[in-house]
């Protein structure tokens, strides 16, 4: 996926490098390095990702926020995730990883030989859910495509996958933070406007299924 670096809308908290002076009413003001500052404005998507993020009490606070996050971002199309820890690498940005490239317990890195072997182990159960597709009532013309099985087999964790599981609902995401703790972390994602079941967004690298689109009622009782 490309560098994506844009400046976007966003509440942040974030430590001051080095002394800030302003004037105001005649009068000079000094907040010093180290000075928690939190707030809105419009930063970088590397400034937030170092960004200590932004904290609410409750959740009337979070959907005010989101509000304002959707209103002054109107190009993008806001996705959500939730977690209970927010990972950073060593140059202390936040990163999400879809679980194929996650290094494992214990690991900083994650060896070409392993990523292979996962990547073998994900092609063998697409080939599986294709071949027995009109058991499990997988939509034909869909089934065609491998984005549609690395879906089913990411959302219902069959496989290690390069998909990250995102969510329109805020309410879901949120409940996903606060799983299992009183705090958690809510990442707001300003993603393309999707077209269809499958978008794919060359200029991005990217693709989005939309996994309403693509599951068998079934599935809904089987994960149970």
């Amino acid at each position: 996926m490309f560098n994506i670096d844009h400046n976007v809308f966003t509440f942040i908290s974030y430590p001051l490098l080095e002394d800030q002076h302003s004037l105001k009413n005649g009068r000079i003001s000094v907040k010093r390095k180290g000075t928690i500052i939190s707030g809105s404005e419009y930063a970088s998507v590397s400034k937030v990702r170092m960004s200590l993020g932004y904290e609410v009490k409750n959740y009337i606070q979070l959907v005010h926020c989101i509000a304002e996050i959707g209103y002054k971002n109107n190009s993008y199309n806001l996705l959500f995730r939730g977690q209970e820890k927010d990972y950073k690498n060593n140059k202390g940005k936040t990163t999400l990883y879809p679980s194929i490239y996650r290094p494992g317990e214990g690991r900083v890195r994650l060896s070409s030989k392993i990523l292979l072997e996962r990547f073998n182990t994900m092609e063998n159960s697409i080939g599986i859910l294709r071949k027995n597709r009109a058991k499990i009532n997988l939509y034909k013309g869909l089934s065609d495509y491998q984005e549609y099985q690395i879906a089913l087999l990411q959302h219902y964790e069959l496989e290690l996958t390069p998909f990250l599981d995102l969510t329109n609902s805020l309410l879901v995401a949120t409940s996903f933070a606060l799983l299992n703790s009183n705090e958690g972390y809510l990442y707001v994602l300003g993603m393309p406007h999707t077209y269809g079941s499958i978008s794919l967004f060359v200029d991005y690298s990217m693709r989005i299924v939309n996994l309403q689109n693509v599951s068998p009622p079934e599935a809904i009782v089987n994960s149970g």
